[in-house]
């Protein structure tokens, strides 16, 4: 345990990149290794660099709805068409 907080004590000071995109490919593999080691979303987080383990947990919550279609939906609007000014 005392491992999984000085990561998360190392990463929460460094300046942190904001809205990751992971493709898809990395989101099944990281749910496939959850499912084979029944390891917590904390431990799969530190293990895979992941910044916290609710991300995982929105993975899987959307797998077990959607499945592999549902985690490469694109997250947040549509980017606006730019109009021809007339």
């Amino acid at each position: 345990m005392g491992q999984i907080l000085w990561v998360f004590v190392k990463t929460g000071l460094e300046r942190k990149k904001l809205h990751k995109i992971y493709s898809v490919q990395f989101k099944v593999d990281v749910l496939q290794y959850t499912f084979e080691t029944d390891e917590s979303y904390l431990g799969v987080a530190v293990n895979f660099g992941i910044p916290g383990s609710s991300i995982i947990a929105n993975w899987m919550r959307i797998w077990n709805k959607e499945g592999v279609n549902g985690l490469s939906k694109p997250k947040g609007r549509p980017t606006m068409s730019k109009r021809k000014a007339t």
